[in-house]
């Protein structure tokens, strides 16, 4: 047989061999891949996220966990020689009405047209997230919006569940919480702001304007009220001044890490910030970005609070910012969604140094969000 022949009949077998294969794999099982949603906090195929500020290297970490509550774990290496943990929740959005608040017209009306996680929903989620956030805690931080309005309800819920509950426990009010009507209501409310704010005072676990706590002689945790709204803007307090003045002295003399705590985020003062993707996207996709930078952004006017305004908020901004080498960080929340920002800041010798911001996710979504600050 000739060489060109054998070659031909060799080639045709070959084919006829392949085509044989490729029909066999078309009848094969298939096992199936679940695919990898970044966005599905489930999915056991997601990666663990971390971030590691350029700006402030190896000062902090950042991780998100995929569990039944979503876990984000920082640690701030600050050299005191010991651990202390701090556990941040916020935006809990509880709505609970009892039969006295419904005998009320305002709050009735507020119950019928507000719909949002309605009859106490997010109680479970709460619940969940107050499990974990108090193991091996110093301290739990929520930072505002516990409820949707203000109810006598909502207040014997959080009475009951964090505040009587939990000994090492403070909460700052969130623009939510100091309110009985929602955009819809029309009723004239008979009690004013400041009457509402002192009812909400006395049943509150804390100074709801100022508060500052000292763990372990090592870390400093100030937890500021910055929802007095007026002017389309919100803002921080005049009587914060001077108890932020003396708190800053006397964090600086004793060496002891700072940490704010507050609802509204702040400015960060980069322009580059009015338009920041948002860090992790879980069930709420509305928040995929966020404003940050100027007073000119799209939330810069309203939804954060900066320097832009004179008084109190300049004061306290200036404070802020001066101290940038003893605040280790900033923590809030507000925006529903995952965000990390940098607020420009000096050190007391003027050198350029920038504070890490963290708005994590509201409790009320998936089955809870918690963030877990280790400082060692």
């Amino acid at each position: 047989m000739k060489k060109s022949t054998c070659t031909r009949i060799l080639c045709a077998a070959l084919s006829l061999l392949m085509m044989i294969s490729l029909v066999a794999c078309a009848f094969l099982p298939v096992t199936p891949t679940a695919p990898t949603d970044p966005t599905n906090p489930t999915n056991p195929t997601e990666p663990t996220h971390t971030l590691l500020p350029p700006q402030t290297p190896n000062r902090v970490k950042y991780t998100v966990k995929p569990s039944q509550v979503l876990l984000r774990e920082l640690t701030i290496t600050a050299g005191i020689g010991e651990k202390v943990v701090i556990s941040q929740l916020t935006d809990v959005h509880l709505s609970y009405y009892n039969e006295e608040d419904l005998k009320d017209p305002v709050l009735k009306e507020t119950y019928e047209k507000y719909t949002f996680k309605k009859d106490n929903e997010t109680l479970e989620n709460l619940q969940r997230t107050l499990k974990l956030a108090e193991k091996d805690a110093d301290l739990i931080v929520i930072t505002g919006d516990l409820y949707n309005y203000y109810s006598q309800g909502n207040m014997q819920t959080i009475k009951e569940h964090i505040f009587d509950k939990y000994d090492n426990v403070i909460a700052t009010l969130g623009n939510h919480d100091v309110d009985r009507q929602c955009n819809d209501c029309t009723l004239e409310d008979p009690v004013t702001y400041e009457e509402l704010r002192a009812t909400v005072a006395a049943g509150w676990c804390n100074d709801i304007t100022y508060e500052s706590r000292i763990i372990k002689d090592k870390v400093m945790v100030i937890a500021l009220d910055n929802n007095a709204y007026y002017d389309d803007g919100y803002h921080f307090l005049p009587e914060q001044v001077p108890l932020l003045t003396a708190d800053l002295q006397k964090a600086r003399e004793n060496g002891y890490v700072v940490l704010l705590f507050y609802h509204v985020p702040l400015l960060t003062g980069d322009p580059s910030d009015d338009y920041t993707p948002a860090d992790k996207i879980f069930s709420d996709k509305s928040r995929q970005k966020g404003s940050f930078g100027t007073a000119e952004g799209p939330y810069g006017g309203s939804e954060c609070v900066g320097a832009h305004s004179a008084g109190a908020d300049e004061q306290i901004y200036d404070l802020i910012t001066n101290n940038g080498d003893i605040i280790y960080g900033a923590f809030c929340g507000h925006l529903h969604g995952d965000f990390y920002t940098e607020i420009h800041a000096k050190t007391a010798s003027g050198d350029e140094i920038m504070i890490p911001q963290y708005l994590i996710q509201g409790v009320l979504y998936d089955k809870g969000h918690c963030l877990k600050i280790t400082i060692e």
